[in-house]
């Protein structure tokens, strides 16, 4: 995919506010399987007192993981203003530290016993990076529990337009992982989503922020060419066409 700046990608999913909720049907069972497998580990620690979640967007993963641990000092950081301050805080406990801003860019501070994020590290730009900064704010025995995606996430829009996120093997997440972190849990999944048309697919992409094509002017002639190619090798038996995400899951424990 051409390049896209963190402004860029803000205004994306600010523009996506209002329809995000109702087209992010993928990235909402995400966060349900996350934070089902995350609540055993949780149990099996003493009480946490003070937890991060990155990129959290209109609070799909928040609701759950302030269930999760209702009494800790939460911070929440999204890229998106509105969606820090705004959308994810309706799930918000009373204290709720919130930040605003790239999370590659912020000099946090302090120690957070959790560090969570759900469907937002693909964006980062140096994830190796990130890694290192998460690992500086947590001790021995803390953890890091965060969801992206695999390569084969969205291959029919990469098929056609040679255009797309690149994402990283799980065994590349692991080797940036390893000198900070021990595997509790890894997982794999893949969900096709069925559209009636490609075009549904452009406007469900462009309505959870994504618009995975890049920065392409859509003219007729082009759109029509990219119908008729979507139909054609990525038809279902039904005329239906569809998308495929591959969500990956990581829960760690710190080193220290």
């Amino acid at each position: 995919m051409d390049a896209l700046t963190t402004k860029q990608i803000e205004r994306r999913f600010t523009r996506a506010l209002q329809s995000y909720d109702r087209e992010a049907l993928v990235q909402q069972a995400i966060c349900r399987k996350a934070a089902a497998w995350l609540a055993p580990w949780l149990e099996e620690r003493e009480r946490f007192v003070s937890a991060l979640e990155i990129g959290c967007g209109t609070g799909g993963f928040t609701r759950y993981l302030q269930a999760l641990l209702p009494d800790a000092r939460w911070t929440l950081n999204d890229l998106s203003e509105p969606c820090a301050c705004e959308a994810a805080r309706r799930y918000a406990a009373p204290g709720t530290v919130v930040c605003a801003g790239d999370a590659e860019g912020i000099d946090w501070r302090g120690r957070f016993q959790l560090i969570a994020s759900s469907s937002a590290v693909q964006w980062f730009t140096y994830p190796e990076q990130w890694i290192g900064k998460m690992a500086r704010l947590q001790c021995e025995g803390d953890l890091l529990c965060f969801t992206t995606f695999l390569p084969g996430t969205f291959r029919e829009i990469r098929t056609l337009t040679g255009r797309g996120l690149d994402y990283p093997e799980e065994a590349q997440w692991l080797t940036w992982l390893q000198p900070s972190y021990r595997p509790l849990l890894l997982r794999q999944g893949t969900v096709k989503l069925r559209f009636a048309s490609p075009w549904d697919v452009l406007k469900h992409l462009k309505e959870t922020g994504v618009t995975a094509t890049g920065n392409e002017f859509w003219t007729r002639r082009r759109l029509a060419a990219f119908d008729a190619a979507y139909r054609e090798a990525f038809s279902e038996p039904d005329g239906s066409v569809v998308l495929t995400y591959k969500p990956v899951y990581f829960i760690l424990e710190s080193i220290g």
